[in-house]
């Protein structure tokens, strides 16, 4: 198990030999992620050891606990490593395009009114959330999370599967004369509302393109 946080970049592009060598470019130096010793990686931006006993919300032994807030002291420590996080990734957007691979992800709950003195009424409302937990998550796997689960709920939500809209969308300039291809929405909209189902044009432009940029794969639109 890894205990360790180390933050890498790469080119976005993988131009490279069967090797894993890269062939263009200043990454044609680069001698790749291994390391030399007690060296670290090249490529590498931050590293911090032992990251996991950051562990805040935990109820754990510690030496002379009435001198020293441990928990609030994790949170600290945790969101100034985001904190850094976000930071290095907007100062290096402004020489080069920037993705994250990875992000860190909060588990927050709401303070104790034990957190509070006698005024607890006032400091409650003013009072940020609490980190209880931490988690660092992959941002293309919790996108297609999150694809899979709009069109789990797609009917609950629209009222019409997505196979019907679909199919609406793709047969909808058969329905009447004089249809451009360039107007789909609009007709696709005119066409559900006669049968209950009322979608302006703007959601369905929304809708179909989220279809075409993260569906493509197993449902087919017809192309404007």
């Amino acid at each position: 198990m890894r205990t360790n946080l180390s933050i890498v970049w790469q080119p976005k592009t993988l131009n490279h030999d069967s090797r894993g060598i890269y062939k263009v470019g200043d990454w044609a130096h680069w001698p790749g992620e291994g390391t030399y010793g007690w060296s670290r990686p090249s490529n590498e931006l931050i590293f911090i050891r032992d990251i996991t006993r950051l562990r805040p919300g935990e109820v754990r032994c510690r030496h002379e606990p009435d001198i020293c807030n441990w928990d609030v002291l994790d949170e600290l420590f945790i969101s100034l490593l985001k904190a850094s996080y976000n930071w290095l990734c907007e100062t290096l957007s402004s020489v080069a395009h920037v993705e994250k691979i990875t992000d860190f992800e909060f588990d927050l709950v709401d303070p104790s009114p034990d957190d509070f003195n006698n005024d607890r009424s006032i400091n409650a409302i003013r009072a940020p959330k609490r980190i209880a937990g931490w988690s660092i998550y992959n941002l293309e796997a919790r996108k297609r999370e999150e694809e899979a689960k709009w069109i789990e709920n797609f009917e609950g939500e629209y009222k019409i599967s997505v196979e019907c809209l679909t199919d609406a969308y793709n047969t909808c300039l058969s329905r009447g004369r004089n249809r451009v291809a360039t107007n789909r929405t609009k007709y696709t909209a005119t066409d559900l509302e006669k049968e209950g189902i009322h979608l302006s044009k703007s959601q369905l432009d929304q809708i179909v393109a989220r279809l075409q940029e993260h569906h493509s794969h197993y449902i087919h639109l017809a192309k404007d």
